[in-house]
């Protein structure tokens, strides 16, 4: 995918992998049921939601830098009444390393990510073994110089 910067420059690429571990479509079609009230004290049971598949990525920006995460990710795809779709990812990525100015760094990378699947698309193998998407990524990172390596 391209990166870009908030005013819509372009800034870099990012290239990512994903393995789903759902048996079938039908499987990320299924919606969590509502959580048990009430929602605003530190109480359960709250369901538990398994990872529908694991990613590693990386983000190349336009200085040549790098950030490089992996982590797993929930996939929902909600079916609309002409039996197209649209794909839904989130994904919760823990920062391994980075290079340039990012090198030896750490951090928390988090994503949201959605495309449409024309009716008829088979999303778990699409043409070329590739689909487009849009997200939004979010970044915390620390910088080598500021950790306490042991």
């Amino acid at each position: 995918m391209k990166l870009f910067k908030m005013d819509g420059t372009p800034d870099g690429t990012h290239d990512g992998v994903w393995e789903p571990v759902v048996a079938n479509i039908s499987d990320i079609r299924t919606v969590p049921s509502p959580p048990i009230p009430p929602l605003d004290q530190p109480q359960g049971p709250v369901e538990h939601l398994s990872p529908r598949a694991f990613t590693k990525a990386n983000w190349i920006f336009g200085d040549g830098s790098s950030i490089i995460a992996i982590g797993p990710a929930i996939l929902h795809l909600a079916e609309f009444s002409d039996t197209a779709n649209i794909f839904l990812v989130t994904v919760a990525g823990i920062i391994t390393n980075g290079t340039g100015r990012f090198a030896g760094c750490r951090g928390m990378k988090t994503a949201l990510g959605s495309t449409f699947v024309p009716a008829g698309t088979d999303l778990l193998n699409p043409p070329g073994g590739k689909f487009g998407a849009v997200t939004i990524e979010t970044f915390r990172v620390i910088r080598a110089a500021n950790l306490n390596r042991i």
